[in-house]
């Protein structure tokens, strides 16, 4: 896929003050026309910085004081005794620590594997883009006008690799659904919810609650052996879709940057719409290239990325598959495969004493509704439909078209006003429909129609083990 096709990076001009020379072995506008041509039958080991080549949270998470039986509503005695675990400050100026005993020993190993890979992604991403391939992916990712936030985003990511003292915080992490929040939603899944608790002395934690599904996804090394063993078969679809590159460390990082100790200032997750908080947010690839590609006057381009915590996960993400494959991790054009497997965690935000029911529940609902929104419409300005290959308006049989020079989600552009018999809109599948629940099998294949040649019908959704009318 060319890169531009997606509307991405318009030209070089402005970058020269703040970018080093561009080499030419890499296309900005089209990186992955320099994708190698045979696959490798191998590659070199799983790229880890020198700085963290062991796990630093090997064997040394520990289990919350007594004190705190109730976090939503830390009482001062808990505050303190947590802040007084750290007398040896680990690598995030803080600990991991476990609420309770809901992990078995499986699931503590796993996440702290999750937290050396997010730091492991933190090194790649926290330093000032050199190579081409660094700036092509900075460029996708961020956005053309990158340049204008590189020092910002550098900065908060490498707050993650320093030792920071005066920012003491801890991840306390949970396998308890004690919300009963760990459940399909429209799209995807819930892996888990985090939230920050923000003491009354300084000290601050952040807890996350995983889901089952969180458990599923692979490791950062178990990412790149399946990817490795996809290459020696000669199979590039999992080094050059970025989808397929989402792991438990790209997660964990992104949990980490809503923190107020490393997202200066604070990171949150951006809806795509400018305008209104309404619609999808901007999350997975498609999201984070869609918010990176707009210019700012559009509510889009680094500065808005400066501030969503999954452009940061992707930025680093993306960074070290590329160094470690060759391959540019572009994001899918459509749902098939990874896009699947939506898995999304809720940030409910930030929290000082104690946290109301019916607040939580208010900030829960929002997340999720934000989550499982239509696309909104129009979006991107545009000339043709070829201007228009977004993944964002994929499913149920929508389409992406160049109408009166925005695209638009929805049903195929209109004929022109001088046709003296337009044709009948479509009746496709309206996004969301389940099979089974609101349809049933043959409603679905006889009710409703899809364009260009797409058939329609019942198709299982992944890991969310959801099965919908759509078409394909």
């Amino acid at each position: 896929m060319k890169i531009t096709s997606l509307g991405l990076l318009a030209c070089l001009v402005g970058l020269s003050l703040a970018v080093p020379h561009m080499p030419r072995d890499v296309d900005p506008e089209n990186p992955s026309a320099s994708d190698p041509k045979t696959p490798p039958s191998s590659l070199k080991d799983p790229p880890r910085p020198q700085s963290v080549g062991q796990n630093p949270f090997a064997g040394k998470s520990v289990t919350v004081p007594g004190s705190c039986g109730n976090l939503w509503n830390p009482s001062e005695t808990c505050l303190r005794d947590l802040e007084a675990q750290n007398e040896n400050v680990g690598t995030y100026a803080g600990d991991l620590k476990f609420e309770d005993n809901s992990c078995d020993d499986g699931q503590k190993l796993a996440l702290e594997i999750a937290a050396w890979d997010a730091l492991t992604l933190a090194n790649f991403g926290g330093k000032n883009p050199q190579s081409a391939k660094e700036i092509a992916t900075w460029r996708a990712y961020i956005g053309p006008d990158f340049s204008s936030q590189q020092g910002r985003i550098v900065d908060n990511l490498r707050r993650i690799q320093d030792h920071r003292p005066k920012k003491k915080f801890d991840i306390i992490a949970s396998c308890k659904d004690t919300k009963g929040w760990c459940k399909a939603i429209t799209g995807g899944s819930v892996g888990g919810y985090a939230w920050t608790e923000k003491g009354w002395f300084g000290y601050t934690f952040q807890h996350i609650t995983l889901c089952p599904i969180y458990f599923g996804l692979d490791s950062l090394e178990g990412k790149f052996e399946m990817i490795e063993e996809a290459l020696a078969r000669g199979d590039t679809t999992y080094a050059e879709i970025a989808d397929w590159q989402k792991n438990k460390g790209q997660y964990f990082l992104h949990e980490m940057m809503h923190l107020d100790a490393v997202g200066q200032p604070h990171i949150s997750d951006q809806y795509l719409s400018s305008s209104e908080n309404i619609g999808p947010k901007a999350y997975g690839p498609a999201g984070v290239y869609t918010l990176a590609q707009k210019d700012l006057k559009r509510g889009g381009g680094a500065t808005r990325a400066s501030l969503n915590a999954d452009s940061y996960a992707w930025l680093a993400n993306s960074l070290y598959f590329y160094d470690a494959t060759g391959y540019f991790p572009r994001p899918s054009e459509g749902t098939k495969g990874a896009e699947a497997d939506n898995i999304y965690f809720v940030d409910l935000g930030e929290f000082e004493g104690e946290a109301k029911d019916a607040e939580i529940e208010k900030r829960f609902k929002a997340e999720v509704d934000s989550f499982s929104s239509p696309p909104p419409t129009p979006t991107d300005s545009c000339k043709s439909d070829s201007d228009c290959s977004s993944p964002l308006c994929a499913g149920g049989g929508a389409v992406y078209s160049c109408v009166e020079g925005s695209c638009q989600c929805g049903s195929p552009k209109p004929p022109p006003l001088s046709s003296p018999s337009p044709s009948p809109p479509i009746n496709t599948p309206p996004p969301g429909t389940k099979c089974f629940e609101d349809v049933s099998e043959s409603d679905c294949t006889s009710k409703y129609e899809c364009p260009d040649e797409k058939k329609v019908g019942c198709v299982k959704n992944g890991l969310a083990e959801i099965t919908w009318c759509t078409c394909f």
